[in-house]
């Protein structure tokens, strides 16, 4: 083997000889994904749609319907809810995989 001065030295220089788990990714950023993916932009954009159109109805002194308001509220709350119940799922898998893992002996 090496001499003890220099594993010494090697281990201050490079740290101990293991192996680290990956980083995983920030929660915060597993939510975002849940509100983000898929079809959900499509529904932030439609939601934006009826908030501009609504937009120009009131700016042009039009105080008709406000259905194009209720419409974006409604998109809106539909995406961020939906968003809520992948983040629960996505959060209860990763825990049980975390479980399977502490079930293998080491």
């Amino acid at each position: 083997g090496l001499a003890e001065v220099v594993a010494a030295e090697r281990l201050l220089r490079d740290g101990p000889n293991e192996l680290r788990p990956p980083r995983g990714t920030p929660e915060c950023v597993k939510f975002g994904r849940q509100l983000a993916g898929g079809l959900q932009c499509l529904m932030w954009v439609a939601a934006a749609i009826c908030l501009i159109a609504y937009g120009v109805q009131e700016g042009e002194g039009d105080r008709g319907s406000s259905d194009n308001l209720y419409l974006a509220i409604a998109l809106i709350a539909v995406v961020v809810v939906t968003g809520c119940f992948g983040y629960y799922q996505e959060f209860k898998s990763t825990n049980i995989i975390a479980s399977f893992k502490n079930l293998v002996p080491q």
